[in-house]
């Protein structure tokens, strides 16, 4: 429902009220103990249409439908405005509309490629963040190529804001290509604004902008107060050696609150990869150091050890690569290693796990105590050691899928979401596979509460087609 339909609707609502019987004035008085937004949060009604609605528009219908309820819905003190907790701005959203809006009752707000609502300036979105003081989730989603220029004003407003009115934040998301390197300390300074509320956090960018590394330390800053985390998600971000440190850091302080850890791309290559791993002399690497944890990594371990992760994401790792080798054995082979076996050690209450975009890893050989002699074993081993999921994304790891076939059938009871895409399927496929494609499929065939289901080119494999 468009909401400027819905606002355009409303001295219309009110003759129909009227007509119906009702006066005109009992029309347009506050309900009795709404006289303001403080008030009105307080009541059963914003968690009823919270849960109902997504976006404003949504909630305008809400108040035409239920007549009833559309006293309470709309506040008369400067005009017509819209008491709804959910904000969902797009790229075709009218900045008319937000004069429409009671501000004071907005707990969600999403911004999703829409620059024509904040302006060059950031205006809109920083009279949301003075105004919207019940503020819970924010999202800013800019996919766009041509929108990638927006996010340092977006970020610098919202840090100068937040600085200077502190909102009840719980839930921030960065959704993005392009992270502008001049913008870290921004989102460092706008984390550490919210440190007291702040519950969840996700930047999720494709790559960051420059050549170097990160100037990070601000942002590392801001996370070290946050006290009680319960999802962090970095990906994209070409963070600095100390990535080690910081995330540390986080982790000791919300060890005991911390229920989704999603790293990915930038940041998890950084983070096996700390000073003392980039200052060893390549030509000791593989017979000295590719067999020792770093000192920094193995207190990363240490702090994680207590972790009761339900989600747990490492994708786009980079594979280790030898001096004049290509992939090989090198200073942070033992880091690598290490890590994939704490992930085996967390995988017990996982409920959703994320592996994907690791094929270089998968071929990379390794070096553990365990025995593992390469990434693929180590890979498999965190998915053997799962007790019931409910999300498995493998793709992109090169995986043969007829080699899942105990894995799927292991979760098939629970599992929701399955994403196999590019993953492969053995050579022989043909008279003398057919029993392993049978397998596959009955392990498939006990996943009977599938949602989701990715396949990507392997849906066109003539085996898998098969009536």
């Amino acid at each position: 429902m468009d909401l400027e339909a819905c606002l355009s609707g409303v001295g219309q609502l009110e003759d129909n009220s009227a007509s119906g019987g009702r006066e005109e004035g009992d029309c347009v008085q506050p309900a009795p103990g709404i006289g303001s937004a403080g008030q009105w949060l307080l009541l059963p009604l914003p968690h009823v249409t919270e849960l109902l609605a997504e976006q404003s528009g949504e909630v305008a219908l809400l108040a035409v439908v239920c007549r009833d309820f559309w006293r309470r819905l709309w506040d008369t003190a400067e005009g017509w405005q819209l008491r709804t907790p959910c904000v969902a701005l797009h790229a075709n959203s009218d900045p008319k509309c937000i004069q429409k809006i009671h501000l004071g009752s907005v707990r969600h707000l999403s911004v999703r490629d829409s620059p024509a609502v904040l302006g060059e300036r950031s205006v809109l979105l920083e009279r949301f963040l003075t105004s919207a003081l019940a503020l819970r989730h924010l999202q800013l989603s800019f996919l766009g190529s041509s929108l990638q220029s927006l996010w340092i004003s977006l970020l610098e407003c919202m840090a100068n804001a937040l600085q200077v009115k502190s909102l009840p934040l719980q839930v921030f998301r960065l959704d993005g290509m392009i992270f502008p390197a001049a913008a870290a300390h921004a989102l460092g300074d706008a984390i550490g604004a919210c440190c007291s509320t702040l519950r969840e956090v996700s930047i999720d960018f494709a790559d960051t902008s420059g050549e170097g590394p990160l100037d990070d330390a601000r942002l590392w800053a801001g996370f070290a107060l946050v006290e009680q985390l319960k999802g962090l998600h970095l990906a994209g971000l070409r963070t600095s050696a100390s990535t080690c440190h910081g995330l540390t850091q986080i982790l000791r302080r919300c060890s005991k609150t911390l229920r989704s850890l999603r790293l990915g791309n930038g940041v998890a290559e950084s983070m096996v990869a700390p000073p003392s791993v980039l200052e060893v002399e390549p030509a000791v690497a593989a017979t000295q150091v590719a067999l020792l944890v770093s000192p920094e990594f193995q207190e990363l371990l240490s702090a994680g050890e207590p972790l009761q992760l339900h989600t747990l994401a490492l994708s786009g790792l980079k594979a280790p690569l030898a001096a004049g080798q290509g992939v090989g054995l090198s200073p942070h082979t033992a880091n690598l290693a290490a890590l994939l076996e704490a992930a085996v050690l967390l995988s017990g209450p996982l409920t959703s796990l994320d592996i994907s975009q690791n094929l270089a890893i998968a071929a990379a050989p390794l070096v553990s105590p365990s025995g593992v002699t390469s990434g693929e074993a180590a890979l498999h081993h965190i998915l053997e050691a799962c007790a019931s999921l409910t999300a498995l994304d493998v793709s992109h790891t090169g995986f043969c899928i007829l080699e899942l076939s105990p894995v799927l059938a292991a979760h098939g009871a629970t599992l929701l979401e399955l994403r196999l895409e590019g993953c492969s399927i053995a050579a022989d496929v043909g008279p003398h596979g057919e029993r392993r494609v049978s397998k596959l499929a009955a392990a498939l065939g006990q996943c009977e509460h599938l949602q989701v289901l990715e396949l990507g080119e392997l849906g066109i494999v003539p085996a898998l087609r098969r009536p």
